[in-house]
């Protein structure tokens, strides 16, 4: 959960279509793996505000996501859990998970077990690591100091068929280096691994989409993106696709 693209401009745009799916605001689809980038478990995870967050039920956004993150883990073989913690807490002292349908209070020491159980291993190293302004919010914060060792990568953008199968998965990027030099960064590349593994097995295309922005004033510009195939055997294969006009890629774009 490195990010939610808050007025993300391709968002924007497809906001209306049915093609695509994606997951607004503090509500993330996110993959575990281990050190190896191998997926081990599948998070819908929600932040609630302290008001709503002892709620019983999904709100309408969380149940379509559950939907596809359903569909992901049947496809792969790997677990899903739902997870659900409070964004207006400053320390995180639980969670609240969803079992056959209803909700349980763990604290922390107990979820951590619970992602041990499915192949996450811990490492004491991991709760030395610095925050600074990587934490996005409070279980940001925790994922990043909870001894354990995960690999992790948010699902940003889904395209979907009639029939509402997944049939590609977008890794949105951007930056105002100019899109002819720009290229995905070597520190993601876990990341993108941990995807490709996952999504090998549901038959599904993983692809990197980048647009550029203008500073002062900050500005994005969609009128054209960059595309990337990522595809995975032995090593990481991430392939130019070139330069598409953004009509081209929200109308026709599937490789």
């Amino acid at each position: 959960m490195t990010k939610y693209y808050k007025g993300n401009a391709i968002y924007n745009l497809i906001e209306s279509t049915h093609k695509f799916r994606y997951a607004t605001e503090n509500l993330w689809i996110l993959v575990y793996g281990n050190r190896d980038c191998d997926p081990k478990v599948i998070l819908l995870l929600s932040g609630y505000s302290v008001d709503e967050y002892e709620s019983k039920t999904l709100n309408t956004k969380e149940s379509e996501m559950l939907i596809y993150t359903e569909q992901i883990s049947h496809k792969s073989k790997v677990p899903f859990i739902y997870v659900r913690f409070n964004k207006d807490s400053d320390v995180l002292s639980e969670v609240k998970i969803m079992v056959a349908g209803r909700f349980r209070s763990i604290d922390l020491d107990e979820y951590s077990n619970i992602l041990v159980g499915y192949g996450i291993q811990k490492n004491d190293l991991a709760c030395k690591k610095p925050i600074n302004s990587r934490a996005s919010n409070v279980y940001h914060k925790w994922q990043i100091q909870c001894g354990l060792d995960i690999t992790t990568s948010d699902i940003d953008l889904m395209r979907v068929s009639s029939d509402l199968d997944i049939t590609d998965i977008y890794e949105l990027k951007r930056s105002y280096i100019p899109m002819e030099k720009w290229e995905p960064y070597r520190e993601d590349y876990n990341n993108f691994i941990l995807l490709r593994k996952l999504l090998s097995s549901c038959n599904i295309n993983f692809y990197i989409i980048f647009n550029q922005y203008h500073k002062n004033p900050y500005v994005e510009d969609i009128h054209k993106v960059k595309l990337y195939k990522v595809e995975y055997t032995d090593k990481l294969n991430i392939k130019n696709l070139g330069v598409s006009d953004i009509s081209d890629f929200l109308l026709e774009f599937s490789l």
